[in-house]
């Protein structure tokens, strides 16, 4: 059974650029003609249809302003739409913006009768359940102070505390459980795994991809100026992860361009730049498993190296060489075709040397790539420091720097390890 369905949503927010100082230049700007030029139209959400069934557990992500926070403000009827319907079901509760019901004058005991009355819980009720809101909240020792000197930590522990403990049907949270400490964080989580648990119908709107794939079974994934897009958790989270470090790479070749190609001015590249010139490096392309170049790519995905060259004139010895930094200098990797006995022999044509890497191991981080042309006693025709730079991704925390293939495995104990263990004990 369906206990909020959203049909043909959409919300228009209104972007004055140049609000009047005054009544007076307000009235000339009415009265003008050209009264518009400051107003701007913003719509959030355009045409969105959602039906979330009693007992899921809906996740909600995406980048800042794709209208995350705006959606739990509508089902929660703090703002209407401007067109569609939206329909709910059952006892709402809401956690969605820091303080949000809070008055800053009252104390935190007369906030959270103040939120009952809200919600329509009676005077009974709220006092049946004061004690395991303040208990939860840990806020035993402030809740008679008013709520203008309690941190943003504390706020949040007790509005979350209110919303979880008034068993409501249908819970929606913001990303606010973000400024509370790890402790109250994990105490939070754990709360919502038995809401969870309870058939409790949970909208939850985080940045926190893993916690979204632990708790959600399903997940909306907004984007500015896009089509919503809902699937199984851990699907969307893949492909919602993968659009961000696209993003971020695309971001930093942009920022660091003026090293991208040997086509730009001399001079901005000429500190990492050296060389005779006879054989000059015309490209570098990093390619990921699909043939398409790219900026980043994931631990463990394969990656091929293309060193495009032109022959400026014909030399009997040519040493290709790559060497690949970490963004804080640190050197993970060298090598060259001298090293791995490749012949090239003479090369008096222009073209391209590939180095095929069938598992890129390196951990998640920032990276440089060196590439450099020599001959064998080391001369160097054309050497870049770097010549570009990537970006190495993966949702594994590993540390380090790099991930070799491993798995974890319980095996038997051997003979001798069981009878050296009986004698020692």
């Amino acid at each position: 059974m369906s206990v909020i369905c959203l049909q043909n949503v959409s919300k228009k927010f209104v972007i004055h650029h140049d609000r009047p100082r005054s009544f007076q230049e307000l009235l000339i700007r009415t009265l003008g003609r050209n009264h518009n030029h400051s107003r701007e139209e913003f719509w959030v959400l355009r045409d969105l249809d959602l039906e979330v069934e009693q007992g899921e557990t809906l996740g909600i992500i995406g980048s800042n302003g794709a209208g995350k926070s705006t959606l739990l403000k509508l089902i929660a009827g703090i703002i209407q739409p401007t067109t569609g319907k939206i329909t709910v079901k059952g006892r709402l509760a809401a956690l969605l913006e820091l303080g949000a019901g809070f008055h800053p004058d009252l104390t935190g005991r007369e906030n959270v009768f103040l939120s009952g009355s809200i919600l329509g819980l009676t005077a009974h009720e709220m006092r049946s359940r004061f004690d395991e809101i303040v208990s939860f909240a840990e806020l035993e020792k402030f809740i008679d102070m008013p709520l203008r000197y309690y941190s943003s930590g504390m706020q949040v522990r007790l509005g979350f505390s209110i919303a979880a403990c008034l068993d409501p049907d249908i819970l929606l949270i913001d990303e606010v459980l973000a400024v509370g400490d790890e402790a109250f964080q994990k105490k939070c989580l754990a709360r919502i795994d038995e809401f969870c648990r309870s058939g409790k119908t949970i909208l939850l709107v985080s940045h926190n991809l893993e916690a979204v794939k632990q708790l959600c079974s399903r997940v909306l994934w907004l984007e500015t100026n896009q089509p919503a897009v809902e699937g199984p958790a851990v699907e969307m989270v893949e492909k919602y992860r993968l659009h961000v470090w696209e993003e971020e790479a695309k971001k930093r070749a942009h920022d660091a361009s003026a090293h991208g190609s040997v086509d730009q001015d001399t001079q901005s590249v000429s500190k990492t730049r050296w060389g005779s010139g006879e054989i000059i490096v015309s490209d570098v392309r990093l390619i990921n498993r699909a043939g398409v170049p790219v900026h980043w790519i994931q631990c463990g995905d394969p990656l091929t190296i293309e060193i495009h060259y032109h022959v400026q004139r014909a030399v009997p010895d040519v040493v290709f060489g790559i060497a690949i930094y970490r963004s804080d200098g640190l050197w993970c990797y060298g090598t060259n075709t001298e090293i791995d006995a490749v012949d090239l022999g003479p090369l008096a044509d222009d073209g391209v040397v590939c180095v095929d890497f069938p598992s890129l191991g390196l951990i998640a981080g920032e990276y440089s790539l060196d590439v450099a042309l020599h001959d064998s006693d080391g001369h160097a025709y054309d050497y870049w420091h770097p010549y570009c730079a990537f970006s190495v991704r993966s949702h594994i925390q590993d540390v380090g720097v790099y991930r070799p293939a491993h798995q974890w495995r319980i095996g038997e104990r051997r003979a001798g390890d069981a009878k050296e263990g009986k004698a020692r004990a």
